[in-house]
């Protein structure tokens, strides 16, 4: 079976490289053709070059989920960034996954991706 659209918002970061273009491998799979994927992913080098961020408020959005706990009071590494992006890193991972690009923009400190399946 298949799906026309899959929204996957702040996602993709919690996860390394290789897997994350394993998961975008498969979001292709499993869409229709002319299905749309919609990623959020932080902008890294927004991140890193904003003048209104602390250093310390740059490592949270960089690295996110550092020092949460689960119910047992052990770290909750799936909410830890492995990896971050910029704008052409999450473009290129999208279209090496079989997509191609319908739009990519900058907001905030994130980046949005929409690719469909042709």
């Amino acid at each position: 079976s298949s799906v026309s659209k899959i929204v996957r918002l702040d996602f993709i970061e919690h996860h390394i490289k290789p897997d994350a273009a394993k998961i975008l491998q498969d979001f292709f799979s499993l869409l229709e053709v002319g299905g749309t994927l919609v990623v959020r992913v932080p902008d890294v080098s927004k991140i890193i070059a904003s003048e209104h961020m602390s250093v310390d408020e740059k490592i949270v959005h960089l690295y996110g989920g550092q020092g949460v706990t689960n119910a047992n009071n052990t770290p909750a590494t799936f909410l830890c960034h492995k990896y971050g992006h910029t704008i052409s890193s999450i473009e290129d991972a999208v279209k090496k996954a079989g997509f191609c690009i319908d739009k990519c923009y900058k907001h905030d400190h994130a980046i949005s991706v929409i690719g469909v399946k042709q």
